[in-house]
């Protein structure tokens, strides 16, 4: 029976049944049975397991194996709850506008740096685990040196630093309008938890730099 790049001889006596054949080739190449299409001369041999192989196969043939192994189907299955459980998770967590969280900083007076270049305030999405903790990175890039540093060096202001939208699936941060609004992916791709912070802080430096 040959399977891809591979070649392994069977023995069947008088009594052994094709359903039996079919046994012995999944213990070996690991597809089962019914997934099983053995192709003899071009032809693909009967479904049937109560057929013998000495009256179904010559002596000597050569068949053909066509069939996907039981793990790599097990794998594809979990990939694809996998995608179904993430596609419902972006589903579920759609937030509108009138659904963020907002926390609005306190705004100085112009002659104060540390009030007038930073961020005005900030949004997280509702519905999803760990808010605060959302909330908590965005703070800890407002209260960052170095990013303290660099806007008030080059006097930065944003209205609005918010957490990105998990259907933005496709980019990591944008800037709007030179600052009006810079969004974050704060989170991983499954939802369940949150990325590097140096991951997040190198993305917001990045935007900054879009100022």
């Amino acid at each position: 029976v040959g399977y891809k790049k591979t070649v392994r001889e069977f023995n069947a006596s008088e009594n052994t049944t094709l359903g039996e054949l079919r046994e012995q080739i999944a213990q070996v190449f690991g597809v089962e049975p019914s997934n099983q299409r053995l192709i003899l001369k071009g032809k693909t041999l009967s479904d049937s397991d109560n057929e013998l192989v000495t009256t179904t196969i010559p002596s000597g043939s050569q068949l053909l194996l066509i069939g996907t192994p039981t793990a790599q189907i097990a794998q594809f299955q979990h990939k694809e709850l996998q995608h179904k459980e993430s596609e419902k998770n972006y589903q579920r967590y759609r937030a509108t506008s009138a659904d963020v969280q907002t926390t609005r900083a306190r705004i100085g007076s112009l002659d104060d740096k540390e009030t007038k270049y930073t961020f005005h305030s900030f949004e997280t999405l509702p519905n999803l685990p760990n808010r605060e903790q959302a909330m908590d990175i965005l703070k800890r890039l407002e209260k960052d040196e170095g990013v303290r540093q660099i806007m008030q060096k080059r006097e930065y202001s944003v209205g609005v630093l918010r957490e990105l939208h998990p259907a933005e699936r496709t980019i990591l941060g944008y800037n709007r309008n030179r600052g009006q609004v810079i969004a974050l992916r704060l989170r991983s791709d499954d939802l369940d938890g949150f990325r590097m912070y140096e991951s997040i802080r190198e993305v917001l430096m990045h935007e900054l730099a879009h100022m």
